[in-house]
């Protein structure tokens, strides 16, 4: 594979997950009145546990596609245009 072509995986790949946590983010704020006490009941915590949960998950979640995602595409992308 070339260059372009993995650097264009890593880009598609970045926003699909950049999207993903958009959607998720709005899906948390919009719906937490029925959300969090379900994934309270879900996971046996109560439900005001869930909130810092799922903050955490969605800041774990956005350090990964910034580490694996969005760095590796921004070096490509460096390696891309310099050569």
């Amino acid at each position: 594979m070339t260059i372009e072509a993995v650097s264009d995986v890593f880009i598609w790949a970045t926003l699909l997950n950049i999207a993903n946590y958009v959607v998720w983010s709005l899906f948390a704020i919009f719906s937490r009145d029925w959300l969090f006490p379900l994934l309270a009941r879900i996971w046996g915590l109560d439900p005001e546990a869930v909130a810092p949960l799922v903050a955490r998950l969605m800041w774990n979640y956005k350090l990964i596609v910034t580490v694996f995602f969005f760095a590796p595409c921004i070096a490509l992308l460096i390696v891309r245009w310099s050569g």
